[in-house]
């Protein structure tokens, strides 16, 4: 994904291609090769029709597999976003890539979760420095499934189909606990 993203083609097609560069480096048996492929195939168009979508909605790529670092309470804070996006208002949108079930909201809501805040915190205080210092106004866990389960995008700050937390709230619990 991150090579993918880097080139800045984002087709299902050219995102295949990098899996199966990688497929061929690390698999070099054809049967786990083949295992995998389908399910890479699924989570390739997932993830390009995902990002067309989002450009479609104002959205671009400000930074991918992005490290990041500030200092919190005397405390270094650190880490990286899988993917980063800015809209047309300078606000960004930080999303984490999972293969398995993203956080649920009783782990969010208790702190259990704090990941996605924390990088917000990082963005908003310029840690990501080669994005500079940014609010985020959205943040995300895209499941990427491939299997039977489809691939799921959910938006971390919705709970029930409506609003639970604000950016703002929700980095203040992560950096309060």
């Amino acid at each position: 994904l991150e090579i993918w993203a880097r080139k800045g083609v984002y087709s299902a097609e050219h995102l295949e291609a990098e899996m199966e560069a990688v497929l061929a480096d690390i698999y070099r048996a054809p049967l786990i090769a083949n295992l995998w492929r389908p399910r890479l195939r699924r989570i390739a168009e997932w993830v390009a029709a995902r990002v067309q979508e989002r450009m479609r909605n104002n959205w671009t790529q400000a930074g991918v597999e992005t490290w990041g670092d500030i200092e919190v309470a005397g405390i270094t804070l650190h880490g990286t976003a899988d993917r980063i996006e800015r809209n047309h208002e300078g606000k960004l949108a930080i999303i984490d890539y999972k293969t398995g079930n993203p956080p649920s909201h009783d782990q969010r809501q208790s702190g259990y979760a704090p990941q996605l805040p924390l990088l917000a915190l990082i963005a908003e205080r310029g840690g990501f420095r080669e994005i500079g210092a940014a609010k985020a106004a959205d943040l995300r866990y895209w499941k990427l499934s491939g299997g039977a389960s489809p691939s799921v995008d959910t938006d971390a700050l919705i709970y029930n189909r409506k609003p639970w937390i604000t950016v703002e709230d929700w980095v203040a619990l992560s950096v309060e606990r």
